[in-house]
């Protein structure tokens, strides 16, 4: 769960941050890209810096875990 950027917080600032994630056979996460993010509030960084450190299981093809990229919107609300 991506921490909720302090000053935004503190102003109720709610956020939008669109990302692409790109998870390796092992389920590590290979590489986060912030496609979009509103305003200037920290949102993109508090979303990759969640995703850096997250692992999943990824999805196999005939029977082999094979390497995923996919988009994923996160929304932020005080």
């Amino acid at each position: 769960t991506p921490l909720y950027p302090r000053r935004a917080l503190r102003l109720r600032r709610p956020g939008e941050v669109r990302l692409e994630v790109e998870v390796g056979p092992g389920g590590k996460v290979l590489q986060v890209a912030v496609l979009e993010e509103t305003g200037q509030w920290g949102f993109g960084t508090a979303a990759r810096e969640a995703y850096r450190e997250a692992r999943f299981s990824p999805p196999t093809l005939r029977g082999q875990p094979v390497r995923v990229r996919w988009q994923r919107t996160l929304l932020f609300r005080p």
